[in-house]
């Protein structure tokens, strides 16, 4: 097996999770979550998103809402958004194409997997939606200005395909937006084993922030602002979790979750928080397809 990214062979098991092995790739350090033949990722994805998964999902919609509000901040203090041409990759129940609707620009596109979801985003009247795969985006190349892929990445194992795709369509200088969840966290290391975001068999590639930087570098993708960061809710409720699952008593879990809640600040932003956060821009013209 070589690594989906640089295709080096040499790998090393990380951990075992819930029977999945984790493998760590000696060259690009980014771990591998290795899939049984028979598991089929689409039926991994119908299975949890489901019409359940996304009632739940709009429940808590508002926590969602601002942390996007917050992530297209972010991303506008070093693009001028208005009218730009969006495409949303794993746009799932439209929140981010909502966002982007009624703030900056009505020349918006989405494509998820679900079907299910595409139908919802369509009825919501969100913009352009296609059911589609990140590995055969079903556009024109140098078609978009920007492109926002949230918590998408890490579930597909055609990872160079996926970047070259993404690089295909869109603009020379334009802008990708990529957030995926960090196995270099202190979140991660308070879990352990039971942090949220292993997720495997749906979390295919896990990425540090070092990794995540380097893979999309040698894409031909230019940095223009990464961070990491994590919400304090999610934060408490996976060390929390853990601790008692862990048999600490309430005393203890008490203890050890403000001894973590004080050492958060500074430790994401030293790199370590849950989530790592990338802005960067397209920096060749000649990619295109044949």
């Amino acid at each position: 097996m070589r690594c989906p990214n640089c295709q080096n062979k040499g790998y090393l098991e990380y951990k075992i999770i819930n029977s999945y092995r984790l493998l760590r790739c000696a060259h690009c350090d980014i771990l591998y979550t290795r899939i049984d033949r028979k598991t089929k990722l689409s039926e991994v994805n119908i299975n949890k998103y489901n019409s359940n998964y996304y009632k739940n999902y709009l429940a808590r919609g508002e926590k969602y809402i601002s942390r996007y509000i917050l992530n297209m901040n972010w991303l506008s203090k070093f693009k001028d958004l208005r009218n730009s041409k969006f495409l949303d990759i794993g746009c799932g129940a439209g929140t981010l194409l909502d966002i982007i609707k009624k703030q900056y620009s009505d020349n918006v596109y989405g494509i998820d997997p679900n079907e299910y979801l595409v139908d919802h985003c369509r009825m919501r009247n969100l913009g352009i939606i296609k059911k589609a795969k990140m590995n055969s985006l079903p556009f024109d190349d140098n078609m978009f200005d920007c492109i926002t892929c949230f918590d998408v990445l890490e579930h597909s194992a055609m990872l160079k395909k996926n970047l070259f795709e993404i690089n295909i369509v869109l603009k020379f200088n334009g802008f990708l937006v990529i957030q995926c969840p960090n196995y270099k966290s202190l979140m991660q290391f308070a879990c352990g084993d039971l942090w949220d975001w292993w997720c495997p068999p749906d979390h295919i590639i896990h990425f540090s922030k070092s990794s995540l930087r380097r893979v999309l570098f040698d894409r031909g993708f230019d940095l223009i602002f990464i961070k990491t960061y994590d919400d304090l809710i999610d934060y408490i409720k996976n060390i929390k979790g853990a601790l008692r699952k862990r048999g600490f008593n309430k005393i203890s879990t008490i203890m050890l979750l403000l001894l973590f809640i004080i050492i958060r600040p500074p430790l994401n932003y030293l790199g370590y928080g849950g989530l790592t956060y990338i802005i960067l821009k397209k920096n060749n013209i000649c990619a295109c397809r044949f």
